[in-house]
């Protein structure tokens, strides 16, 4: 309005060239602002303790599993060495036949 009422040979309150500059000072300025990712909400305590529960569920169900694979390994050494044990014991058996 203020524009209108001045004469026309007077110079304008503001330049066309101030009002580009302020533009691209806003637009650098919101960019910057619009364009930084959104921050991630903290994990909340229940969650927290629930991973750790699960964490600590599968720890030990791991554990479980290692623990009962050793003892079948175990099982199948003792297993083997009995057999090996029987073939020799049977094999003296026949070397002793063999001798009388």
């Amino acid at each position: 309005a203020e524009v209108d009422r001045s004469p026309k040979t007077e110079d304008p309150p503001v330049t066309v060239a101030e009002i580009a500059t302020r533009a691209k000072l806003l637009q650098a300025t919101a960019s910057a602002i619009m364009n930084q990712p959104k921050p991630k909400p903290a994990p909340k305590a229940e969650e927290a303790k629930a991973e750790e529960a699960k964490a600590a569920e599968e720890a030990k169900a791991k554990a479980e599993a290692e623990a009962k694979a050793a003892e079948e390994a175990k099982a199948a050494e003792e297993a083997k060495a009995k057999a090996e044990a029987e073939a020799k014991a049977a094999e003296e058996a026949k070397a002793a036949e063999e001798a009388k």
